[in-house]
């Protein structure tokens, strides 16, 4: 039973990046890793004399939802 609940769990993670320049992409993300996460980052390739990788990203932790349902059984 618990391997069923964690399956939609691992289906709720996605990630998209969309290129904004040249060389810099936004990429964004959400995922659930025991707590609702939400990032945002930004990256940039610049050449001078070696190859270099800035990374920017902000991690949002949204508060969990408890929702109950009842189910009433006759």
């Amino acid at each position: 039973m618990r391997k069923l609940i964690i399956l939609p769990l691992i289906f709720l993670t996605f990630f998209s990046n969309a290129q904004l320049l040249e060389k810099t992409a936004l990429g964004l993300s959400y995922r659930y890793t025991g707590r609702n996460v939400l990032q945002a980052g930004l990256e940039s390739d610049w050449e001078i004399v070696m190859m270099v990788l800035l990374s920017l990203a902000l991690l949002y932790f949204i508060p969990m939802l408890m929702i109950k349902i009842n189910l009433f059984l006759r």
